[in-house]
């Protein structure tokens, strides 16, 4: 059944969003505090958990949420730019906004790994030519990278409010409704127990990462290394 208020985004993925959010904004933001490096990597924790039960959600999730509803081919992205101020049959992620929703969630797995591998691990991965600092700097650009792709997701939401008041798709982000026509998605027994997993998860491996000192490992190691230099000493 068609009707012009559609239910688009269910409540998981509503509280996927703002927990995404949550967790970005702690990572960022306490990413100089050494004092607080532990809840650093708990926020990135969160975030990373979140990224890869998404990717898993867009191949089990409804409509709107599964990935074959994001159209992100060249063809449809000229086409969405070309008529931007007209109405689009996009119910879900508009081809610019899926095209960024991808790369979030693959930057965000990115960063959580370059991160794990900085605080937690040696300072290296097996195959990649990076040493510690080679690491850090990756995982701090990768995470500058992030914070570019929130701003362009955040343009976009202004660009389709001033354009699109009437679809209500910032309001959606909370109702989860949008003013389209559409077919309004609704979850199975299994999205709803996936869903649970989807949340519960992430925030396990917050706490758990909370109880972690990742300030005691890896990068205690490097400055041991830093600090021994074989060059100086005596024959």
């Amino acid at each position: 059944m068609y009707e012009m208020k559609t239910r688009v985004w269910t409540l998981p993925t509503r509280l996927f969003h703002w927990m995404l959010a949550i967790g970005f904004i702690g990572a960022y933001v306490l990413g100089e505090e050494d004092d607080l490096r532990n809840l650093h990597f708990a926020f990135g924790a969160l975030v990373g958990g979140l990224a890869l039960l998404r990717l898993l959600f867009g191949i089990l999730g409804p409509r709107y949420s599964h990935f074959r509803d994001f159209h992100i081919g060249w063809k449809h992205q000229l086409g969405y730019l070309k008529n931007i101020s007209r109405p689009y049959p996009f119910p879900g992620h508009n081809p610019a906004a899926a095209l960024v929703m991808l790369a979030i969630l693959g930057i965000a797995l990115l960063t959580t790994l370059t991160g794990y591998i900085t605080y937690a691990g040696s300072g290296t991965f097996p195959g990649l030519p990076l040493g510690p600092e080679g690491m850090e700097d990756a995982h701090k650009a990768l995470a500058n990278i992030f914070l570019a792709l929130v701003i362009v997701h955040l343009a976009g939401i202004l660009v389709d409010t001033l354009l699109h008041a009437r679809t209500g798709t910032l309001a959606s982000m909370f109702s989860g409704d949008k003013n389209v026509e559409g077919q309004a998605v609704q979850l199975n027994g299994f999205q709803w127990f996936f869903s649970l997993v989807w949340i519960v998860v992430p925030l396990v491996l917050f706490f758990l990462a909370l109880r972690l000192d990742p300030a005691q490992g890896g990068a205690q190691e490097r400055e041991g290394t830093e600090q021994h230099d074989p060059s100086e000493e005596e024959d």
